[in-house]
């Protein structure tokens, strides 16, 4: 009895942990820059490498911030991310949801317009 519900625990651990992963990096599918339509920020950017998130607020402004943890968790038909990031040593985050190709895109949880990835 107690090998079965040892096993029943390890599997629904193991899902929990499929749902949700904590990491130290930007996944692959978010790297790169993204831009959106919305007039307001027409000169604006928002840009992942593997380890900073980089927010360009004009011409030749931008703010680099190294990546502190990655949440993310598997909504199905979506993901959502939430990334802790160092701004002057202050913790702060940007949380989003991504939807993968086709569409890709991602919706910061703020915001009711879409941001996409320039194309090379």
């Amino acid at each position: 009895m107690a090998a079965a519900a040892s096993l029943l625990l390890a599997v629904f651990g193991w899902q929990v942990l499929r749902r949700v992963l904590v990491t130290k990096t930007i996944p692959a599918e978010l790297v790169g820059v993204w831009e959106t339509n919305a007039p307001a920020y027409a000169d604006r950017a928002l840009e992942f490498t593997r380890s900073s998130v980089i927010f360009r607020t004009g011409a030749d402004a931008l703010s680099v911030n190294r990546i502190r943890r990655v949440h993310r968790t598997d909504r199905g038909g979506y993901i959502d991310y939430r990334v802790e990031y160092l701004n002057r040593e202050e913790v702060e985050t940007i949380s989003f949801m991504y939807v993968p190709p086709p569409r890709e895109l991602i919706r910061l949880d703020h915001q009711l317009f879409v941001w996409r990835k320039q194309r090379r």
